[in-house]
């Protein structure tokens, strides 16, 4: 049996044991480096956000229809959409950084409609500033992984 220990500047410990057809881990980590609970409750957040985006453009999408169909007016279009702007209205985008693109980043590919970096960016509501140095990207579209 072949067994290594790994140590990643005394932060993390991994311990690995190896029979040559099954390899069995073990290790020991400081929460400041690797923190699960913080990683699940952004991951919550940025969902949550996400859905609220969608509720968001599907409203003003309803909203534009009775528009188009002279259900309302476009002063009561406007009045709505401005009294209401949390209802229709998706936030400008807040800072990111690498985390929460990695996070959006693995969500991407089980949502529907994130092919691209501004999709992604506009439906978490997140910057696209760190993003150049996270992936490569061909034409914007995103690489699934």
């Amino acid at each position: 049996m072949d067994r290594v220990t790994i140590s990643i500047n005394g932060a993390i410990t991994i311990g690995a044991v190896s029979d040559g057809n099954v390899t069995m881990f073990a290790g020991v980590a400081k929460n400041s480096v690797f923190n699960i609970e913080q990683s699940v409750d952004r991951e919550s957040e940025l969902l949550i956000r996400a859905v609220n985006n969608r509720t968001r453009e599907r409203n003003y999408f309803r909203k534009y229809c009775e528009l188009l169909e002279n259900q309302i007016t476009d002063e009561d279009f406007d009045k709505e959409i401005s009294e209401n702007e949390d209802d229709y209205v998706v936030p400008q985008e807040e800072p990111a950084d690498k985390e929460d693109w990695l996070i959006a980043l693995r969500l991407a590919p089980r949502l529907k409609d994130t092919d691209y970096v501004d999709d992604i960016a506009t439906l978490f509501s997140i910057s696209q500033q760190p993003i150049p140095k996270l992936i490569s990207t061909n034409n914007g579209e995103i690489h699934k992984f």
